[in-house]
């Protein structure tokens, strides 16, 4: 009997062993591959951002494939902590998370000159497919990566949108850190420059004194102190720049902090920017607001955002009292700014293509569904008219059909606003007067939406 038992439990053992569930497995097919039949295509653990690839360690690749009937297939277990790359057709290397299901790749030739990839999967939780459907679809906004980064920051996903755009605020990085999988703590690039800033710096809470600095003057070269203007009996609003096109939205923030502590010292830490816009723009807070400008575009390590734990191309405020003391902190952004970005490229990929695209009427482009869609979202939104003019009037774009829509836009909702097209030809040599143009229509929009 004891034989016997030892038996059925070395029996049971093995059926459960043969029927325990696999690991779960992708499936990869790259097709429409029929012109390059007998090619081999490799699959590589890639680099991108997450730490060093297996081409960088002089490995090989993970697997080959040879294409045939216009196909080629890789299979394995699913991988969380990586991205896959298929290179072997002409100089595209194809990114891909391996995740569980099966995915069929195909390009598309969108124009003569542009190719794009399209994902299928079996997988209804697809982040190939999530991440592909809302960049095709206009909606891979801000909002919207962040989102994304945040749910998936246990896996790849996660941290190559965190390495990549997605955009995180200085309060962020602990809980970042905190809930990433900590193989990719000890392997990713971005994690580990976290975990070093997390660790060389603190964080600067409402009543806590102001981080010490040092940093060069943007127009004199001269070595400043923070400490030489912080805490020295006016507020102190450290406005940290590194996306000055949204200057509006940076002027309204301004306007709005001034008109609260009049004498406030301002005080911007920014890049250098080569393009005449945004060149004018700081010129303007100088003359404007009277702001100390500092070049922050050095080593990121040595710069003043990596004491504030200012990592993303977001815009940041710090606003300190008479004594230094921290009075708040937050991010200088633009309400509904993913809607505008969404509405603002479906009419742009609506107007790009033919027929319209061939048209040379303004009321051709303005008569389609996807411009009243625009036209309703700015009018209607509180930032709407600021963000337009941010990023629909500029130097160049000040002629053609840009000012035809905003024209229309404006006067819906200012009666009595001006003409940009009246505007301009008011001046004898149109492009020569761009600049002036602009900077003079934009005050006056600006003075009508302040009232």
């Amino acid at each position: 009997m004891k034989n016997l038992a030892s038996i059925f439990l070395c029996l049971t053992i093995v059926l459960t062993a043969c029927h325990s569930p696999q690991a779960p497995q992708f499936t990869i097919h790259y097709i429409h591959l029929e012109e390059y039949e007998g090619d081999t295509l490799y699959l590589w653990r890639s680099a991108d951002k997450l730490y060093t690839g297996d081409r960088d360690n002089e490995r090989g690749p993970l697997a080959t494939a040879v294409v045939k009937d216009g196909k080629a297939t890789f299979t394995g277990p699913e991988d969380t902590l990586n991205y896959y790359q298929i290179s072997g057709i002409r100089n595209e290397e194809i990114r891909v998370y391996p995740e569980r299901g099966e995915h069929t790749i195909f390009t598309i030739q969108t124009d003569k000159d542009f190719r794009d990839f399209s994902f299928e999967s079996t997988n209804p939780y697809s982040k190939n497919r999530e991440l592909h459907q809302l960049r095709r679809d206009n909606k891979y906004t801000p909002g919207v990566i962040r989102k994304i980064a945040f749910e998936n920051i246990g896996n790849a996903v996660g941290i190559k949108l965190l390495s990549d755009i997605a955009i995180i605020y200085p309060d962020e990085l602990e809980w970042i850190y905190n809930h990433s999988n900590p193989q990719l703590q000890k392997r990713a690039e971005v994690l580990i420059n976290i975990k070093k800033q997390l660790k060389e710096t603190r964080a600067i809470n409402p009543g806590d004194s102001y981080i010490n600095f040092k940093q060069t003057d943007y127009y004199t070269n001269d070595t400043i102190q923070f400490s030489d203007i912080a805490g020295k009996g006016k507020p102190t609003c450290l406005f940290f720049m590194p996306d000055p096109n949204i200057k509006n939205c940076i002027r309204n923030e301004i306007e709005d902090i001034k008109a609260q502590y009049p004498d406030v010292q301002i005080v911007i830490a920014t890049s250098y920017f080569s393009d005449p816009e945004n060149t004018d723009f700081l010129e303007e807070l100088v003359n404007t607001h009277k702001a100390t400008i500092l070049d922050d575009s050095r080593t990121f390590e040595n710069s003043a955002r990596w004491f504030y734990r200012v990592r993303s191309f977001a815009n940041y405020i710090y606003l300190f009292d008479i004594d230094g003391k921290l009075l708040s902190k937050k991010p200088v952004q633009y309400t509904d700014y993913d809607t505008f970005i969404t509405t603002w490229y479906n009419m742009l990929t609506a107007w790009s293509k033919p027929p319209l695209s061939l048209s040379s009427s303004s009321a051709d482009y303005l008569a389609t569904p996807e411009y009243t869609v625009f036209k309703e979202f700015v009018v209607n939104s509180p930032d709407g008219i600021y963000l337009m003019l941010d990023f629909c009037l500029h130097y160049e774009s000040a002629f053609g059909l840009n000012s035809y829509f905003i024209d229309d836009i404006v006067q819906t909702k200012y009666k009595d606003a001006p003409r940009l097209r009246d505007y301009y030809q008011s001046f004898s040599t149109k492009k020569a007067s761009a600049p002036e143009i602009v900077k003079d229509y934009i005050k006056r929009i600006r003075k009508m939406a302040h009232l």
